[in-house]
Protein backbone atom coordinates (compact mmCIF):
# COMPACT_ATOMS: atom_id res chain seq x y z
CA UNK A 1 0.00 0.00 0.00
CA UNK A 2 1.22 3.09 -0.81
CA UNK A 3 1.49 5.72 1.94
CA UNK A 4 0.38 9.62 1.40
CA UNK A 5 1.87 11.94 2.71
CA UNK A 6 0.49 15.53 3.48
CA UNK A 7 0.34 18.78 5.45
CA UNK A 8 -0.90 21.92 5.16
CA UNK A 9 1.25 25.50 6.11
CA UNK A 10 -0.01 28.34 7.48
CA UNK A 11 1.65 31.18 8.42
CA UNK A 12 2.33 33.86 10.57
CA UNK A 13 0.91 33.14 13.73
CA UNK A 14 -2.15 34.45 14.36
CA UNK A 15 -4.47 34.03 17.41
CA UNK A 16 -7.03 32.53 14.94
CA UNK A 17 -4.88 29.27 13.79
CA UNK A 18 -6.84 27.42 16.64
CA UNK A 19 -10.11 27.88 14.67
CA UNK A 20 -8.21 26.63 11.49
CA UNK A 21 -6.85 24.13 13.31
CA UNK A 22 -10.77 22.80 14.55
CA UNK A 23 -11.51 22.88 10.86
CA UNK A 24 -8.14 20.83 9.22
CA UNK A 25 -8.83 18.71 12.83
CA UNK A 26 -12.65 17.70 11.15
CA UNK A 27 -11.34 16.53 8.05
CA UNK A 28 -8.38 14.51 9.11
CA UNK A 29 -5.89 16.67 7.49
CA UNK A 30 -2.73 18.46 9.93
CA UNK A 31 -1.10 21.74 8.93
CA UNK A 32 2.36 23.23 10.24
CA UNK A 33 1.93 26.48 11.81
CA UNK A 34 4.48 29.13 11.29
CA UNK A 35 5.06 31.76 13.77
CA UNK A 36 7.01 34.92 14.12
CA UNK A 37 9.32 34.98 16.87
CA UNK A 38 8.08 37.99 18.11
CA UNK A 39 4.83 40.02 17.77
CA UNK A 40 5.53 41.83 14.74
CA UNK A 41 3.27 44.34 14.50
CA UNK A 42 0.34 42.17 14.65
CA UNK A 43 -1.08 40.23 16.84
CA UNK A 44 0.63 36.80 17.93
CA UNK A 45 -0.87 33.88 19.10
CA UNK A 46 0.66 32.68 22.77
CA UNK A 47 2.77 29.65 23.56
CA UNK A 48 -0.76 27.90 25.48
CA UNK A 49 -2.35 28.09 22.32
CA UNK A 50 0.88 26.56 20.22
CA UNK A 51 1.66 23.85 22.52
CA UNK A 52 -2.03 22.79 22.16
CA UNK A 53 -1.35 22.81 18.38
CA UNK A 54 1.18 20.73 18.91
CA UNK A 55 -1.27 18.17 21.26
CA UNK A 56 -3.53 18.03 18.82
CA UNK A 57 -0.95 16.50 15.93
CA UNK A 58 -0.15 19.57 14.12
CA UNK A 59 3.14 21.17 13.84
CA UNK A 60 4.80 24.83 14.79
CA UNK A 61 7.52 25.98 13.16
CA UNK A 62 9.68 29.41 12.41
CA UNK A 63 8.93 32.71 10.59
CA UNK A 64 12.10 34.35 11.12
CA UNK A 65 12.13 37.18 14.62
CA UNK A 66 10.44 39.85 13.05
CA UNK A 67 8.18 38.77 10.04
CA UNK A 68 10.99 40.25 7.56
CA UNK A 69 11.87 39.62 4.09
CA UNK A 70 15.65 37.88 4.34
CA UNK A 71 16.66 38.43 1.16
CA UNK A 72 16.50 42.36 1.74
CA UNK A 73 18.99 41.85 4.46
CA UNK A 74 23.29 41.21 4.57
CA UNK A 75 23.72 37.39 5.20
CA UNK A 76 24.78 37.63 8.99
CA UNK A 77 21.96 39.54 9.74
CA UNK A 78 19.19 36.74 8.10
CA UNK A 79 21.06 34.08 9.53
CA UNK A 80 20.54 36.13 12.89
CA UNK A 81 16.47 36.48 11.92
CA UNK A 82 16.50 32.60 11.82
CA UNK A 83 18.21 31.85 14.89
CA UNK A 84 16.48 34.33 17.02
CA UNK A 85 13.13 33.31 15.47
CA UNK A 86 13.86 29.43 16.40
CA UNK A 87 14.86 30.65 20.16
CA UNK A 88 11.91 32.45 21.02
CA UNK A 89 9.53 30.22 19.37
CA UNK A 90 11.43 26.92 21.15
CA UNK A 91 11.39 28.53 24.72
CA UNK A 92 7.34 29.71 23.96
CA UNK A 93 6.41 25.94 23.39
CA UNK A 94 9.32 24.20 25.12
CA UNK A 95 10.68 21.96 22.61
CA UNK A 96 12.77 21.87 19.67
CA UNK A 97 11.62 22.66 16.12
CA UNK A 98 13.00 21.80 13.00
CA UNK A 99 11.00 23.34 9.82
CA UNK A 100 10.97 27.14 8.75
CA UNK A 101 8.81 29.31 6.15
CA UNK A 102 10.62 32.31 4.58
CA UNK A 103 7.93 35.08 4.97
CA UNK A 104 6.47 36.46 2.47
CA UNK A 105 7.51 32.76 0.67
CA UNK A 106 11.01 34.83 -0.90
CA UNK A 107 13.68 33.08 -0.94
CA UNK A 108 17.34 33.83 -2.70
CA UNK A 109 19.99 31.89 -2.39
CA UNK A 110 21.44 34.18 0.45
CA UNK A 111 18.29 33.28 2.51
CA UNK A 112 18.55 29.59 1.49
CA UNK A 113 22.11 29.32 2.73
CA UNK A 114 21.00 31.45 6.14
CA UNK A 115 18.08 28.64 6.65
CA UNK A 116 21.06 26.03 6.62
CA UNK A 117 23.12 27.43 8.30
CA UNK A 118 20.92 27.11 11.64
CA UNK A 119 19.87 23.29 9.94
CA UNK A 120 16.38 24.08 9.31
CA UNK A 121 14.00 22.52 7.22
CA UNK A 122 12.96 24.99 5.07
CA UNK A 123 9.16 25.09 2.60
CA UNK A 124 10.42 26.71 -0.63
CA UNK A 125 6.93 26.10 -1.88
CA UNK A 126 3.82 28.96 -1.23
CA UNK A 127 0.26 28.68 -1.71
CA UNK A 128 -1.41 31.64 -0.31
CA UNK A 129 -4.88 31.52 0.32
CA UNK A 130 -6.31 35.14 0.74
CA UNK A 131 -9.73 35.35 2.36
CA UNK A 132 -12.14 33.94 4.92
CA UNK A 133 -12.16 30.24 6.73
CA UNK A 134 -14.50 28.75 3.94
CA UNK A 135 -11.76 28.83 2.28
CA UNK A 136 -9.46 26.66 4.06
CA UNK A 137 -12.05 24.64 4.56
CA UNK A 138 -12.42 23.97 1.03
CA UNK A 139 -8.79 23.46 0.42
CA UNK A 140 -9.06 20.74 3.56
CA UNK A 141 -11.75 18.85 2.30
CA UNK A 142 -10.60 18.31 -1.58
CA UNK A 143 -7.24 17.39 -0.37
CA UNK A 144 -9.10 15.07 2.37
CA UNK A 145 -10.80 13.38 -0.87
CA UNK A 146 -7.50 13.19 -2.83
CA UNK A 147 -6.20 11.04 0.32
CA UNK A 148 -9.90 9.10 0.21
CA UNK A 149 -9.52 8.82 -3.64
CA UNK A 150 -6.05 7.40 -3.30
CA UNK A 151 -6.39 4.89 -0.55
CA UNK A 152 -9.75 3.24 -2.29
Amino acid sequence: MTRIFLTTSWDDGSPLDARLADLLDRVGVRGTFYVPGQDAGAPRTDGARLRDLMARGHEIGSHTRNHVRLHRLPLADAQHEIETGRADIEQLIGTAIGSFAYPGGECTGQAVAAARAQSMLARVDTICVHGDTPNAVAIARAVRGIIDAQAG
